[in-house]
């Protein structure tokens, strides 16, 4: 007699399984001249497996290079691996079947006792389940243990077998029990009977939302061959329904599902993403025992024409059902591939679903939504809110003022009129350097800064409302040439001459030497700013292994100039005089 029920019946949700076509990326890991299979994937791609002449070994593939982490003649199989790459199994002793476990450095061996551990499980956290004898009638029959990083638990003890535990990163348990019939679940407090039927209920696997898959040989028919069914934390789902055994089924923390499954004439690796079934594998050849990462990868052994080997593949399209060259979005699902702007690519993936261009001008803003969709403004300044930005508003005049002293610069608008010019507006510029004027009237106009340090150049621009072609009015300043000569007087009628020429801003050099001095008396290497009547150079090394800045005010009597510093960082030198006078050009 069946035992009570520890839940309520689920109902069974059949879904239609159709075979998709896909895009997938096969690589094979090994190619040799044995055996590989019990293959094991973590997210990051790394995967382990046992293979060799027996006694078999454990291989462990990083994503690079294959390492070989036992070798010894005891025969070690069923190899897992978690994300952090730790790596359990379970290897024969000199009497029984114990369970290793490889901690990214060195193995340690977690049983050590008469009864055999078998089928080894690990999660994130180190924590480990298997199955052996042990329990209420002194070890006749598997029950559940489970090892915390710390402690070993026996999670069942009854007289019926208990096998195939799996654990989750929470800590919980599924197994496949009461005489590998039924699938329990143990969530950390307390367990719970997900099936109660007359079938058999084998090989669960759980992810870390609580969602199980297993294999039960029941189906629609009545007929005795496996299907696969998923339970997604409420509710039970038919995934396969057909006159074939599908078997050993995988889980991801998406809800995708791996399977092996019979087409007729040999086993093929099935893919369910959530909302259909996609064949993976399509040859002549066995292909078994898949898993599934959260990235999508999948592991399976396959037979190669000579043995079985180890196969990985990546799917590269989007699971939606349409043929991967000709889906308007292959990386995207977007089964109904919607296409507002008819561009060829689907409005699931289309950074610009409403403008067939896509950003035709590349500042970032679609054309749907850019106020210039032919003009770059990505700052998409629109100084009269007309709803035309300012770079391509004919009658609207904007424009920058760069180097020197940029932010609050006064900007003139004048106006002419019968011939003469009459201030029509002023803005002020912003920390960027930035002005704009709009909504201005049909007419000609001029454009000029102004500044009670510092001059502009060009001094103005003409412009015509409205503009036939719209363009940036733009000014540099502290732009006047400054040509002087430099000289050194001495009480001893030593004397140099040295003419340079500046022009606002920039990067120079220079050297005054004179006569019996050890040093240079003036020297210059770095940048320079002229604006007013000052001129800073900061020189990038100054006083040796010093650094500073020197300011020098400058007089003109209109045949003579004199620059007298008036800041020095290096303090022997904080009462030196130079001279110049003007050259003409």
């Amino acid at each position: 007699m069946k035992k009570s029920f520890l839940i309520p019946i689920l109902t069974l949700l059949f879904i239609s399984c159709t075979i998709a076509s896909s895009q997938w990326v096969t690589t094979q890991l090994t190619n040799n001249s044995y055996s590989d299979f019990d293959p094991q994937i973590n997210d990051n791609g790394h995967v382990v497996w046992c293979g060799g002449d027996y006694p078999y070994e454990i291989f462990y593939y990083n994503g690079d290079t294959v390492t070989q982490l036992t070798d010894n003649t005891s025969g070690d199989r069923f190899p897992q691996i978690n994300a952090s790459g730790h790596v359990v199994w379970q290897s024969l002793d000199a009497t029984n079947r114990e369970i290793f476990y490889y901690d990214g450095t060195s193995v340690i061996q977690l049983t050590d006792n008469t009864p055999n551990g078998l089928n080894p499980q690990i999660n994130d956290s180190g924590h480990v389940v298997w199955h052996g004898p042990g329990g209420s009638d002194s070890g006749r029959d598997y029950e559940i243990f489970y090892y915390d990083g710390s402690t070993v638990l026996q999670l069942t003890s009854n007289t019926r077998d208990d096998s195939d535990p799996q654990i989750n990163a929470s800590g919980h348990v599924v197994w496949s029990g009461d005489g590998s019939d039924e699938i329990f679940y143990y969530d950390g407090n307390t367990t719970t009977q997900l099936t109660d039927n007359y079938d058999d209920d084998t090989n669960p696997q759980i992810n870390d939302s609580g969602h199980v898959v297993w294999e039960s040989k029941s189906d629609s028919y009545g007929n005795r061959d496996a299907e696969i069914f998923y339970y997604d934390g409420s509710t039970v789902t038919q995934l396969t329904d057909n006159d074939y055994d599908d078997y050993s089924p995988k889980i991801n923390n998406n809800g995708h599902a791996v399977w092996s499954g019979n087409d007729g004439t040999d086993n093929e690796i099935f893919y369910y993403d959530g909302n259909m079934v996609h064949r993976l594998t399509d040859n002549i050849s066995i292909d078994s025992n898949p898993q599934i990462n959260d990235s999508g990868l999948v592991v399976w052994e396959g037979y190669d024409g000579t043995d079985k080997e180890i196969f990985m593949a990546k799917f590269i399209g989007d699971m939606d059902g349409v043929e991967y060259l000709i889906d308007n979005c292959p990386s995207t699902f977007n089964p109904g591939q919607q296409d507002a702007d008819t561009d060829g690519i689907g409005d699931a993936c289309d950074s610009c679903p409403n403008d067939a261009e896509n950003d035709i001008d590349n500042d970032g803003i679609c054309a749907d939504i850019d106020n210039c969709p032919n003009t770059e403004n990505p700052g998409q300044q629109d100084v009269d809110n007309d709803g035309t930005g300012d770079v391509c508003d004919n009658d609207t005049v904007y424009g920058t003022i760069s180097i020197g002293i940029q932010e609050s610069i006064t900007v003139n608008i004048y106006i002419f009129s019968c011939g003469v010019s009459q201030p029509h507006a002023t803005v002020t510029t912003d920390a960027q350097g930035y002005y704009a004027i709009g909504g201005l009237e049909n007419g000609r106009y001029i454009v000029a800064p102004e500044d009670s340090v510092c001059s502009f150049s060009p001094a103005g621009h003409w412009f015509d409302i409205p503009q036939s072609k719209v363009r940036s009015y733009s000014f540099l300043s502290a732009q006047d040439p400054l040509i002087f000569g430099l000289w050194f007087n001495s009480s001893d009628s030593n004397s140099a001459f040295l003419q340079q020429s500046f022009y606002g801003n920039g990067f120079h050099s220079m050297n005054l030497s004179v006569p019996g001095l050890p040093m240079p008396y003036l020297y210059f290497s770095g940048t320079y700013t002229i604006c007013g009547n000052q001129i800073t150079f900061r020189h990038p090394e100054t006083c040796g292994a010093e650094k500073g800045t020197y300011t020098y005010s400058i007089t003109n009597d209109g045949s003579r100039l004199d620059l007298v510093m008036i800041s020095d960082p290096c303090t022997t030198r904080s009462q030196l005089l130079q001279g110049g006078y003007w050259i003409e050009e």
